[in-house]
């Protein structure tokens, strides 16, 4: 199975398919931070494929979140999914809910990530 991420920080949603942080309005992390911490924690990611994925499973997913000023995720949403496969979906989300990023200055900061299988 073939996975591809995609991060973005910034304080709206963007539509690149590049990896980016950017500065938010009221918040900051540091360039590549948002990508860091998704690819710090590809084994999540890659245990949700293995357990609810299937031969068939492809597409792309994407979610969209707030990081406090703690790091912790707030307000996730399932922004589209193309998967298809409600238990790897549910999977995905509670992977990304537990993730622990650096703490924002100034602020918090809006996140969005897309997952390709």
């Amino acid at each position: 199975m073939f996975l591809v991420l995609l991060a973005l920080a910034s304080a709206e949603p963007e539509a690149d398919d590049d990896v980016t942080d950017l500065d938010a309005e009221e918040g900051h992390l540091p360039d590549g931070a948002v990508a860091g911490v998704m690819a710090k924690n590809e084994s999540s990611v890659m245990d949700c494929s293995r357990r609810f994925g299937t031969r068939a499973t492809h597409g792309r997913i994407e979610f969209s979140w707030q990081i406090e000023l703690d790091g912790t995720v707030s307000h996730l949403k399932l922004v589209e999914s193309a998967l298809k496969n409600p238990l790897l979906e549910e999977c995905l989300t509670g992977a990304v809910q537990k993730l622990q990023f650096p703490k924002p200055r100034g602020g918090t900061v809006h996140a969005s990530h897309a997952f390709s299988f």
